[in-house]
């Protein structure tokens, strides 16, 4: 708890340091409540209800099920302005970077939805960012695997951008699919190659429950927190290593969508429509053009052409 505070005092100490050069009055007002703390801005106020109301509809169920709870209040910044967003940051997340969590510190950083254009639904990233901090808390800290990490947080907070298969599909058909271990650099990735790793480690959640249950998920956490090693986690909790699990869930991925690109035929229809008029354009006026060659050749003079 004492490094929770120090922690807060040294970041609003590094946002009043550059109050000045921003002109922006920082009047930071605070939520204090059991399991969070939710530090907003006046103008923030409606947006800090929304996320009270988001955290305490969700926190019972997802700890429940993860097995996780917290010994110190979460702290929840709202940044502002995207100038706060960056100082609270450090700047570090890729510009397609909506939401920020360190489970270690248990400190989550949101983007305020008055001024963030992000695409995402405001409850979504809220969750996804505490799904984090819980998988933290359950492992004690022990280093999580983005992959798992990542497809938790996709998993509870209900993503739906990451519940169809095309991608994966077109992926698994050129040979492109990400290595899970690959994943920990997700945020070096371009937006495309982002999204297919989110959407690998939602469907390696997946996979996990459909092969092993619902408590697989507290029982992997479990074993992580004990054994510190996603590999002799996995074989505490049920019996295979990563190299198995990888390639267990591989099949799994090409049973389940090897095909899922079909699914985008009608984004494609009609442009096959096009191709197809054009070309029977073409063949018309190809066999006209050779009706007429075989008249210029005959002695007697045809009679015109009918219509094709």
């Amino acid at each position: 708890m004492q490094r929770f505070v120090l922690l807060l005092v040294t970041l609003l100490a590094v946002m009043h340091s550059f109050a000045g050069a921003q002109n922006e009055a920082l009047d930071w007002q605070v939520y204090y409540s059991e399991k969070y703390n939710i530090f907003y801005h006046r103008s923030d106020s409606l947006n800090a209800i929304n996320t009270i109301n988001i955290i305490d509809a969700e926190y019972a169920s997802i700890s429940a099920e993860l097995g996780a709870d917290v010994t110190a209040p979460i702290g929840i910044f709202i940044a502002p302005s995207l100038y706060r967003f960056r100082v609270l940051t450090g700047g570090m997340l890729p510009h397609w970077g909506e939401a920020v969590a360190d489970p270690s510190r248990q400190i989550i950083i949101l983007k305020s939805p008055r001024w963030s254009k992000s695409t995402s639904d405001y409850r979504t990233v809220v969750i996804h960012e505490l799904v984090h901090v819980l998988v933290g808390a359950a492992t004690d800290g022990a280093p999580v695997p983005r992959w798992l990490g990542e497809g938790l947080s996709i998993y509870f907070s209900g993503e739906i951008s990451y519940f169809g298969g095309s991608e994966l599909s077109h992926a698994q058909l050129s040979d492109q699919i990400i290595p899970l271990a690959q994943i920990d650099e997700v945020l070096d990735f371009e937006k495309q190659k982002a999204h297919l790793a989110y959407q690998e480690s939602y469907l390696a959640v997946i996979y996990l429950l459909e092969a092993y249950g619902q408590s697989a998920l507290p029982s992997l956490l479990s074993a992580l927190r004990q054994t510190r090693d996603i590999n002799h986690a996995l074989r505490q909790a049920f019996g295979i290593n990563m190299l198995q699990f990888e390639t267990d869930w591989r099949q799994f991925l090409l049973e389940r969508y090897r095909w899922s690109f079909l699914l985008e035929f009608d984004k494609y229809l009609w442009l096959l429509i096009l191709v197809l008029f054009f070309l029977a354009l073409f063949a018309v006026m190809l066999r006209r053009r050779r009706t007429l060659a075989r008249w210029e050749k005959e002695d007697v003079p045809p009679s015109p052409p009918s219509e094709i």
